[in-house]
């Protein structure tokens, strides 16, 4: 094992679905980074060689990748390739035990987010993970696909996780498994409208900051009173201009 700084004082990840890959062919290293990552409360993963690092980014895309760059088969450069041209957006952090100046400049050159040396410093890794952190995750509960898409695209940009939701029914589930820091919640959805799945969620538990958008504000008026009397953080009438949408998300993780 090559780890360092073993007084971690980072803070713990306040979004447990955060996922991380670890690829090393040292497979006690990865490993051991793994357990560190879980101990923060991280969804962490390893794989032991660069082609199953692809294969596996490619089956689910992690939020972070921590690569090594001198490993059996496919070394860590070409796998960075591989994976960046799957993922031009990939968040991809180096590893190497060797002084491979030429090789880090491609690994830079390629697009990964920094390098780090053997032994990891382990106080800098979960830097460099927070710097990755989105700011929260939010829950995007619509049934419009070409909204969902736009809402996606909006809050991604803006540096925000987001999970998607196409029925009530499917939006308290993820609620009421501690996943949503910000809840997007239209009132029309199927199997459960919006106001029965703010309503559920309130009677379980305390609901997350719940911004409301609907289409039909006049005629689901009797419903947009009762979530504005049950203190909802903002109510939306579609289209909505997107700065303020962002501007109350700000608010809100504050």
């Amino acid at each position: 094992m090559h780890l360092s700084g073993s007084n971690c004082h980072g803070k713990k990840a306040q979004m447990s679905s955060f996922s991380i890959l670890v690829v090393d062919d040292d497979q006690d290293m990865a490993d051991s980074l793994v357990d560190i990552f879980d101990e923060f409360e991280y969804q962490a993963s390893a794989v032991y060689n660069g082609a199953d690092a692809v294969a596996a980014y490619k089956r689910s895309p992690a939020d972070i990748v921590f690569l090594d760059v001198k490993m059996q088969g496919m070394d860590g450069v070409a796998c960075l390739s591989q994976i960046r041209a799957f993922d031009p957006n990939a968040k991809i952090i180096m590893i190497t035990g060797y002084g491979l100046e030429e090789v880090m400049a491609q690994a830079v050159e390629g697009g990964a987010v920094s390098v780090m040396r053997k032994p990891v410093d382990i106080e800098r890794m979960l830097k460099e993970v927070e710097q990755v952190l989105p700011n929260g995750i939010v829950l995007v509960a619509d049934d419009d696909p070409d909204f969902v898409e736009s809402m996606r695209a909006l809050l991604t940009d803006n540096d925000y996780a987001v999970h998607l939701a196409s029925t009530g029914e499917d939006a308290l589930h993820q609620v009421l498994s501690g996943s949503v820091d910000i809840l997007m919640l239209d009132l029309k959805l199927p199997v459960m409208s919006g106001l029965e799945v703010y309503l559920e969620i309130k009677n379980r538990q305390p609901p997350p900051p719940t911004i409301i958008v609907t289409g039909y504000a006049d005629e689901l008026k009797s419903d947009v009173d009762l979530l504005r009397s049950l203190d909802v953080a903002g109510i939306l009438s579609k289209p909505f201009d997107p700065d303020v949408l962002i501007d109350i998300t700000r608010r809100l993780t504050a």
